[in-house]
Formats: C-alpha cells, structure tokens, sequence
C-alpha cells in the first residue's frame, strides 16, 4: 500500500511539473498591464460603444502600446486600435487583437 501512495506522489508530481510551462520573454508584467497609461486606454476601450464586452488587453512598455486579446469583428479590431492611438501618448500601437 506505501508503494501505491509513493507511485501516486512521484505521478502527481510529474504533472505538475510537465504542465508548466516556464515565463515567456514577452509576457506583459502586472506593473505594465496596471500602468496609468494602461488603464487609461483600458478604461476608454470599456467605455466604447460596441467594445465594453471585449477580452482586450493593454500593455504599454518602452513607450509603445500592446492591444492584445479577441473581437467579434475586424471593425472592432480597428476601433480599438484607434481608441488607444487617440487616448495614448505613446509613439506606436501594436495591435496583436485576433477576430473570433
């Protein structure tokens, strides 16, 4: 029976180390994510007419704005993109968005 629970423990650890997976260089980090800039042009996105339910992500890093996430259609793909553009200070927009 001590050998069931040891085998049982060796495979639970197995998994729990196969499914991880290490952190990626590209990663957003929280305080990029939580930036004023950020959260500004996170708060616009809400507020849009058609993009309030939107899985948008906002990151701004080395003076660049990161759109990530997904959209229903290419039209809020690019009101986005223009909604961070107007609302930002940064010198570019990156939009990474994927249409559903």
């Amino acid at each position: 029976m001590n050998r069931y629970w040891g085998l049982c423990f060796v495979l639970l650890l197995a998994l729990s180390f196969g499914c991880s997976s290490p952190a990626s260089k590209e990663a957003a980090l929280p305080s990029q994510q939580d930036s004023p800039e950020a959260l500004r042009i996170k708060a616009a996105l809400m507020d849009a007419q058609g993009l309030g339910g939107s899985a948008i992500d906002v990151t701004y890093h080395n003076n660049e704005i990161i759109l990530e996430g997904f959209v229903e259609t290419s039209e809020q793909r690019t009101q986005a993109e223009t909604i961070a553009r107007e609302q930002g200070q940064a010198a570019s927009v990156v939009n990474k968005i994927t249409v559903k």
